[in-house]
């Protein structure tokens, strides 16, 4: 018929429609219509399939314009059959009852119905359990008595269909709770007998068409697989794990077990009748012959076996093909089964065949390369051992017909035979292998120095087996791989040298030889020298990165090209006859070449030295010929004095630090010593006296100007010595008695006739105690009132005594106490004075025409001042070097003499000899310098009319002993 524009419209109104639906309604429309199908494959019928709904749209879109352009297209309906929901009736626990009606036959014959339910919301008639009515011929109401299938308590979906040509039309889906249903029926089954795997048809009735909901069982054995199943027929297979005479024949579906009571399954054991080949290699096939023979996969237990060795059966079903397994070792083997409890064994043993070679690729290589082995052979690597010769290889890959091996670094014979050893077999190859042998092609460069980088080219070098030989020496290779080596040429001489290259035994000889071309010294001039003369050296192959030695003396070039060096004799050249040598040092390589002839240094001369009396500090000057213009050493007796103004002719030498007394005067230049004809005098300040007759320790000095005692630990420790200094003889004489202070770290002060004297008590805290001069007494005045502390100092005016200051106890000593106290020997009190400005040690003290001073850690000096109980600063001081204690202290002529000492009064590195004056009158301060008496703390210090004596040392054990006279300054 011809469609006008109207009814186009409308059309493609309706495809638009249906696409909506398709949208909105699936898949409750879509699955119900008759809009498109899909035939069941294991009826016939047609199930409904969803389309993809991004093929829609454009496919709706292209039919539509196809409709709108043709007017004059003939369109043929179809009107399809109707059917109803399901009534679902009589709902028990022997089953349920379903009705439906067909409203409308539609244009095409009905050629069946029925209904299809299952648990699934969605049916269809390829998977859900289904009734078949038959063919309709006519609109009615139909029914069916579902009486199996149902399973209790279970929610079912159900709907009624019909076919109608190539389309199945589905009604609409409802749903019930089964109550249950009864089993199926049997009515028979065949064959009457059979073995594992055969088929087993059972005839009868209300079986599931879905094959799984049938469980077939043989006796209590449940069939593997249920192979096809209608409503009246269900094919099984006997499972292997059935091994009774007979089995009763059952059929369970929903939990609902019906038995065949009539007759039950002959089982038909399995039989074994031989194997096939008895005698094979490593991963061949091995034949069953027998019946029944299959299913090995049913039990761990079940296998074939070689003796115990359980061999690989690749289809456990139907056991076509048993392989030959890896691990067989022995040549012939008992071959049995067992298979589902039963046991078979063969009469006749199986032969393990041995493995073949067949050939080698290549038959010749180098260390490393990858040899290919063909042949039959165990495929499991770790059963395979290669040989070449007796030198075991590394394999990389095996398989039946192909081992791959590393030809090994070892090998060192040029010819191999290739042995296999696998199993209870050793074969060997029917072909020998040849060992490639090294070849130099080339050589660059080819001429140079002693470690000049060589490159050598080539086949079949190998790391770690080669070596270069360059004339008969080894060279050191830098890196390589098997085409190119790199090495040092080694120090060889001057010459053509040939290059060999060894690989393992084999050697090849490089037809270029290395031609060495190393510097040589052919002569120099002068021969004799003196310091900072030119020396001229001519020879060959020099170079501007060589090292010059006159003897062992290294000297830089001023001149250099191939042939000619300019060399200036250096000051620390030795006497000793010497010969020029140069080094040139290449990649670590040195390449040394000396003079035939020796260098000779001309001798110094000393002419003169004047002055030849005076102190230390006084300037001299030396004058000779050749002397070194700069490593000179003059010594004055033991001790070395500073040499300055150099010249080839004299210098200026000053004096060290001397104590009065004639001394040598020895020069050396170049290791040669030369002491000059006449002595030099001291006449200085310092003299050094016969030693101290004691050790000091714990002592104090008591300068009671005519009288000077120094009370020092005896022997005992708990004991004092008393000693006299004697003016005559310059030194201290043992007084009679001992003394007991039980004090230690003691300072004092004169007041009088008496020495006051402060200290730490041995038993704790701190006393101060009086010595009276007249009888030689030492007594207790009282406890110190301030707090213990470290070398407090202690001085006194023309009445009263002042203690105070020091450092908190214990070391390190770093923190003061400022606190200062008075006593009164007429009242016998103390009174607590102004603090000290600063802070200050019991040697950092003075008592002067009346007055007291104290030298602070800031070296600044402080006055104090009785009468208004202040202090003030009266000098600046002079830099010691730091926080200096225990020093050295007495009065000449009016100035204070302060010197020695360390930081805080500790033994320690920092201990000096730094020696100073301090002139109240100018308040000036002056170090002294050039003082020869070594570092110490706390020595013996005093003064007896215009000398001052230094000596000893606490702690140290110092016995040392000497007299300042300021005069000779």
């Amino acid at each position: 018929m011809t469609l006008n524009i109207r009814n186009k419209i409308k059309l493609v109104s309706n495809y638009f429609f249906l696409f909506y639906l398709f949208l909105t309604k699936y898949p409750a429309i879509i699955v119900k219509s008759v809009i498109y199908h899909q035939k069941d494959k294991n009826k016939g019928f047609e199930n409904p399939l969803p389309m993809n709904v991004k093929y829609i749209l454009p496919l709706l879109a292209i039919v539509s314009l196809m409709l709108l352009a043709q007017c004059n297209d003939e369109v043929v309906t179809r009107d399809y059959p109707r059917v109803t929901a399901t009534n679902i009736s009589n709902i028990s626990d022997s089953g349920a009852v379903f009705r439906a009606e067909i409203t409308d036959m539609g244009n095409a014959p009905i050629t069946e119905h029925g209904f299809v339910w299952s648990t699934e919301k969605t049916q269809y008639l390829s998977s859900g359990e289904r009734i078949f009515l038959g063919p309709c011929n006519s609109s009615s109401d139909f029914e069916a008595e579902i009486k199996t299938t149902l399973k209790e308590n279970s929610t079912y979906y159900v709907c009624a269909f019909v076919v109608s040509g190539e389309y199945t039309v589905y009604g609409k889906t409802e749903s019930f709770v089964s109550l249950g249903s009864k089993a199926p029926r049997i009515k028979g089954f065949s064959p009457e007998s059979a073995g594992w795997g055969d088929t087993i048809t059972i005839y009868g009735e209300n079986f599931s068409y879905v094959t799984y909901h049938n469980q077939v069982l043989f006796n209590d054995v449940a069939a593997d697989y249920t192979i096809l199943a209608t409503d009246t027929i269900v094919k099984a297979l006997l499972p292997p794990l059935f091994t009774d005479p007979k089995g009763a024949v059952s059929v369970s579906i929903c939990g609902n077990v019906t038995t065949f009571k009539s007759d039950s399954v002959i089982f038909l054991e399995p039989e074994f009748y031989d194997y096939t080949p008895k005698s094979a290699r490593w991963s061949d096939t091995l034949y069953l012959i027998g019946r029944y023979l299959k299913y090995f996969g049913a039990s761990t237990s079940n296998g074939v076996f070689l003796d115990n060795t359980k061999l690989y059966v690749r289809d456990y079903d139907t056991a076509q093909y048993i392989i030959v397994s890896d691990d067989i070792t022995a040549e012939t083997s008992k071959f049995s089964i067992k298979l589902n409890g039963y046991s078979f064994t063969s009469p006749d043993n199986f032969t393990l065949l041995p493995p073949v070679i067949d050939s080698i690729s290549p038959d010749e290589a180098t260390w490393g390369a990858t040899l290919y082995i063909y042949g039959r052979f165990n495929k499991n690597l770790s059963k395979n051992t290669i040989y070449f010769n007796s030198i075991k290889a590394t394999i990389s890959y095996c398989d039946s017909k192909i081992i791959k091996v590393t030809v090994p670094s070892t090998l060192v014979d040029s010819t191999s035979v290739i042995s296999l050893l696998s199993g209870p077999f050793t074969v060997e190859s029917p072909e020998k292998f040849h060992l490639a042998k090294p070849k130099v092609k080339y050589v660059t460069p080819s001429s140079g120095y002693s470690g000049t980088k060589v490159k050598i080219g080539g086949n079949f070098f190998r790391s770690g087996s080669t070596t270069v030989k360059i004339g008969s020496v080894n060279a050191v290779i830098t890196s390589m791989n098997d085409s190119v080596i790199y090495c040092y040429v080694p120090v060889l001489d001057n010459n053509s040298h040939d290059i060999a290259v060894k690989v393992g035994v084999a050697t090849s000889n490089s037809d270029v030889s290395f031609d060495v071309k190393n510097p040589v010294i052919n002569s120099f001039s002068p021969t004799s020298v003196t310091f900072n003369d030119v020396i001229t050296v001519t020879g060959d192959n020099f170079v501007s990165a060589m090292s010059w030695y006159l003897g062992t003396s290294l000297v830089s070039a001023t001149y250099v090209n191939s042939n000619t060096v300019k060399l200036t004799v250096p000051p620390n050249m030795s006497y000793s006859a010497e010969n020029i040598t140069g080094t040139y040092t290449l990649n670590g390589y040195k390449s040394t070449t000396s003079s035939s002839e020796s260098l000779e240094l001309k001798d110094f001369i000393v002419t003169s030295i004047s002055p030849m009396i005076g102190k230390g500090g006084d300037v001299l000057n030396l004058t000779g010929e050749n002397l070194n213009t700069l490593y000179v050493s003059v010594m004055f007796g033991d001790t070395e004095a500073t040499v300055s103004n150099f010249t080839a002719t004299g210098m200026s030498v000053v004096v060290p630090a001397l104590y009065n007394g004639i001394y040598d005067i020895s020069v050396e230049i170049g290791g040669r010593t030369k002491v000059y004809g006449s002595k030099f005098i001291v006449d200085g300040p310092w003299s050094k006296l016969a030693d101290l007759p004691f050790v000091s320790k714990y002592g104090w000095i008591m300068d009671f100007g005519d009288e000077v005692l120094y009370m020092t630990r005896s022997s005992s420790e708990t004991s004092e010595s008393l000693y006299s200094f004697n003016s005559s003889t310059l030194n201290f004489e043992k007084q009679v008695g001992t003394y007991n202070s039980g004090l230690k770290l003691a300072y004092s002060c004169i007041l009088g006739d008496k020495a006051y004297i402060v200290g730490q008590k041995t038993t704790g805290g701190m006393a101060l105690m009086m010595f009276d001069s007249s009888d030689r007494s030492l007594s207790y005045i009282s406890d110190y009132p301030g707090n213990s502390s470290y070398l407090p100092l202690i001085m006194a005016d023309d009445s009263v005594v002042y203690v105070g200051g020091g450092d908190y106890i214990p070391a390190p000593y770093t923190n003061s106490y400022l606190k200062l106290w008075k006593y009164s020997p007429a009242t016998q009190k103390w009174t607590s004075l102004t603090d000290l400005p600063v802070r200050s040690h019991a040697s950092n003290r003075v008592s002067l025409d009346g007055k007291v001073y104290c030298l602070g850690t800031n070296n600044a000096v402080y006055e104090y001042n009785p009468t208004e109980n202040s202090w003030s600063e009266k000098s600046e001081g002079i830099w010691w070097g730091g926080d200096a204690g225990g020093k050295s202290n007495f009065i000449i002529d009016g100035n204070w003499y302060v010197g020695f000492g360390s930081y805080n009064g500790i033994v320690s590195s920092s201990m000096t000899n730094f020696f100073a004056r301090w002139d109240p009158v100018q308040n000036i301060w002056e170090e002294i310098k050039n003082v020869p008496v070594s570092a110490r703390i706390r020595p013996v210090s005093f003064s007896v009319g215009d000398k001052g004596f230094v000596g000893g040392c606490q702690y140290y054990g110092l016995t040392d002993f000497w007299m300042y006279d300021p005069s000779k300054e």
